[in-house]
């Protein structure tokens, strides 16, 4: 991320250049003489400095705006006396040696800010003497969770949602792609800042205090570029769009393109959508020369915000923005295919990647650009509600959604569609971002568990063999009370959420670790089973896919038994006893088979205790629980197992499940038991 423009150094020329030095104090005296010093803290400072409400009112009446929506206002403004220190304007003579970098540095402003406030430019010459507006400087503060960021900066969570979701949190620093340190979400370190993160982990409070501040210099230095009156009107879509182009590649890929700056200050929101399409990094090369250097994460990147900025037109994305955006998808194609040939990526990622980029691109386009695939693998959304990746269960449903739903033979109110929608309703007034899949229902209506077969991809040591992987939760729950009441809720399995202090039975809007997100237990186990299913495939084995309620799940189970030979059943949870962290390992405990169970969870315990991440932390429990009940109950049991791969009311657990390579070696270790004990 680059948030202020940085100049070169315009270093003050002891020959004064009398025309020019002249002009400028002139603009510094008609600005003192307008605005004393004792009224700055209160003025406009060149019309733009007072923080202003962020969200905004109708869009332009512009011609070339036609068919955009009436954008809701959006009420939240900056709350200067939780979220802010504000330092006084002032003045500030200028003394030799001094820079315009080095006085903004001095003042806690940017660069930008104080060129703009003073109406110079980067070419501009300063002299020894004279007097320069210093605008108010901003420092956030009390910022803990999102919802600070959010209330603090007026943009939407989900766009912050989505924001953290394509920079991933880190809580060290690392090097992104091209090779800047970089920590938090996104945030470039500067050469001052490197010995204060060197060595250090950031805490959650830390690491939403920076994206804070640095979306209000993002903000402030946008209002250098856009004017008053076109920054007003600017519709919230719009305006994230922008802020995250310029958060990801800078301000100047704003104030540098003529096209779009042109655009957003005439207030044509139509080309300006249309420019958000910089999908290249300025570096230097080995010979010292700015160049463009592309990638296909960028292209990604930018159809996300054409997209999301062009949710205000209801009529459908007008010609301009949709032929904009197809340039930049077959751009993507084209790097990504540098890429690999290059080993950026790799030829077994490949396909993948391939499949996720189109398969995003049909989604956000409504299928006019892009391909559609069933086997989804977005991680970043298209409805503005949902931040996490989307099931891969959330669009197979091959009945009739307007069709009624019935519990245990009676008729309810809801059709799928009317369902999924209470379901989405419920969610969101928990804070639970991550899209429901849709109910799941048979050709009578009933409620029943999600069941999918997955051929095998490749050949080796389980092929001919099936495993059944069970991800618990993700389905609904119907229950009918003693009134007779229907009730069809969604179960999500646990989750991260604080439990309530007056009833320990109640989850709280409050969530442990995963940035003050919530993290549900459906969620942890799809993800989970969902790359140990490639696994298999790839070594030759069918996997029965069963996800749902525990007791749909467990009906579907049942029935698929008697239709076809299992070899495994491996059902994925995840804990949420408070007690005890870890990785929990469950045998099936049932006659005949107690011993060979026994030896697949032992088999996985040693495996996972192999890695100094799961020593200590992992057990095997002598127990038959949830799904595995189901196969129990059958005159010929199947092996199986059920492991608990975390406690989500744990912050340690939290954390190592939010880990790609935490995940990565417990998969590992699991298939490697599979395939020992199956082979």
């Amino acid at each position: 991320m680059k948030v202020s423009f940085n100049p070169k150094n315009i270093k003050i020329s002891e020959h004064k250049k009398n025309a020019e030095k002249q002009s400028i104090q002139k603009q510094q005296t008609e600005t003192q003489h307008k605005t004393p010093l004792s009224k700055i803290k209160t003025s406009a400072l060149v019309g733009l400095f007072l923080l202003p409400t962020l969200g905004l009112t109708n869009c332009s009446n512009s011609p070339n705006n036609a068919g955009s929506e009436t954008v809701e206002e959006y009420t939240e403004k900056y709350d200067n006396k939780k979220y802010l220190n504000i330092s006084d304007s002032t003045f500030y003579a200028v003394k030799s040696g001094d820079t315009p970098a080095k006085i903004a540095k001095k003042f806690n402003i940017s660069t930008r800010r104080l060129l703009s406030a003073n109406g110079l430019t980067k070419t501009s010459t300063i002299y020894p003497d004279d007097k320069l507006l210093i605008p108010q400087a901003y420092t956030v503060k009390n910022i803990k969770t999102i919802d600070d960021v959010a209330k603090m900066s007026g943009i939407y969570k989900n766009y912050l949602e989505d924001l953290s979701e394509f920079e991933k949190v880190h809580n060290e620093l690392y090097k992104d792609r091209n090779g800047h340190n970089t920590i938090g979400i996104g945030h470039l370190v500067t050469k001052d800042e490197l010995t204060k993160f060197k060595g250090q982990k950031l805490t959650e409070e830390e690491i939403y205090t920076i994206l804070a501040q640095d979306l209000l210099d993002i903000d402030l230095d946008l209002q250098t570029v856009i004017n008053e009156n076109a920054y007003k009107n600017m519709p919230v879509a719009v305006k994230e769009s922008v802020i995250d182009l310029a958060f990801n590649k800078g301000i100047g890929a704003i104030a540098d393109n003529k096209e779009l700056s042109e655009a957003l200050n005439s207030q044509n929101w139509i080309t300006a959508i249309a420019n958000l399409d910089q999908d290249y990094s300025v570096v230097t090369n080995a010979k010292g020369k700015k160049v463009h250097r592309p990638a296909s994460g960028l292209s990604k990147r930018r159809l996300y915000d054409m997209q999301n900025a062009a949710r205000i037109y209801k009529k459908g994305m007008p010609d301009e923005i949709l032929n904009s955006a197809k340039e930049v998808y077959l751009r993507g194609l084209k790097y990504m295919e540098q890429e690999k040939n290059r080993g950026e990526i790799s030829k077994e990622a490949y396909p993948n990647v391939l499949k996720e980029y189109k398969n995003l691109a049909y989604e956000w386009y409504d299928g006019k650009i892009g391909e559609k695939s069933d086997d989804k693998a977005g991680s970043v959304k298209k409805d503005s509600k949902a931040s996490e990746t989307t099931p891969s269960n959330q669009t197979i449903n091959t009945v009739d959604n307007s069709k009624t739903i019935y519990v245990k033979g009676k008729k309810t109110n809801w059709t799928v569609n009317s369902l999924y929608a209470d379901w989405e309703k419920t969610a969101e007034r928990q804070l639970r971002y991550v899209k429901r899949p849709l109910p799941e229902i048979d050709s009578k209506g009933n409620i029943v568990a999600y069941v999918k077969t997955i051929n095998p991809t490749g050949k080796g040591a389980l092929s001919g063999k099936t495993i059944l992987i069970n991800p618990g939760h993700g389905g609904a729950m119907n229950t009918i009370d003693k009134h007779g009441k229907i009730n069809v809720n969604f179960d999500p399995g646990t989750s991260n959420a604080v439990m309530s202090k007056k009833n320990p039975n109640i989850e709280t809007n409050t969530f442990i670790g995963n940035g003050g997100k919530s993290l549900e237990e459906w969620v942890v186990n799809q993800r989970i089973s969902d790359e140990l299913v490639k696994k298999i495939t790839a070594a030759g084995g069918k996997v029965i896919y069963v996800q749902g309620s525990v007791y749909s799940a467990m009906n579907a189970i049942r029935d698929i038994q008697k239709k076809q030979k299992i070899n495994m059943i491996v059902s994925l949870h995840s804990n949420s006893s408070g007690g005890k962290r870890g990785i929990h390992v469950y045998a099936n405990k049932r006659g005949g088979l107690d011993k060979k169970d026994d030896q697949l969870a032992a088999t996985i315990v040693d495996n996972l205790n192999e890695h100094s991440w799961f020593r200590g932390i992992t057990e095997k429990k002598a127990k038959s629980l949830g799904v595995l009940s189901a196969s129990a109950k059958q005159t010929s049991p199947v092996p199986g197992v059920l492991i608990e791969t975390g406690d989500l009311k744990n912050k340690d657990d939290v954390a190592n499940l939010n880990s790609r390579n935490f995940k990565n070696q417990m998969i590992e270790s699991i298939f490697d038991a599979i395939e020992d004990y199956l082979k």
